[in-house]
């Protein structure tokens, strides 16, 4: 799993403290740090569930990131290089349009995009498609 989210609501929900973390997908996107650096192992106590957690900082990477060429593709070369050992990378991203889910669109074979049913959801939707 990568949490995108600079609301770090997966990490969170996945018992990771995010005021504890060393290193988030924000150090990985903006800061060169190794995705396998930022990964933490069996995530819930299961031995094939792993996290690459996020932080309130991944806010300011799509500032960081604004200047960079082929910007847009930073987490497909970076997931590019741990893609074979998973048989899914699940990517939670915040429900904004922005630079990280253009990268998460980009990186991605397919998308799930979950919606309330209701008008202001719908409409939500139809903008983003």
């Amino acid at each position: 799993m990568v949490d995108l989210d600079p609301q770090a609501s997966l990490t969170l929900c996945a018992g990771v403290d995010k005021r504890k973390l060393t290193s988030s997908m924000y150090h990985v996107m903006c800061g060169g740090v190794n995705i396998q650096d930022t990964i933490i192992n069996n995530i819930c106590g299961k031995n094939n569930l792993h996290l690459a957690p996020s932080s309130v900082q991944l806010s300011n990477a799509d500032i960081k990131l604004a200047l960079e060429s082929g910007r847009e593709n930073v987490l497909k070369k970076i997931l590019s290089k741990i893609k074979n050992q998973y048989d899914y990378i699940l990517i939670d991203t915040s429900p904004a349009l922005s630079l990280l889910v253009t990268n998460a669109l980009i990186a991605s074979d397919s998308i799930l995009i979950p919606v309330c049913a209701d008008n202001l959801s719908y409409e939500g939707l139809t903008d983003f498609i």
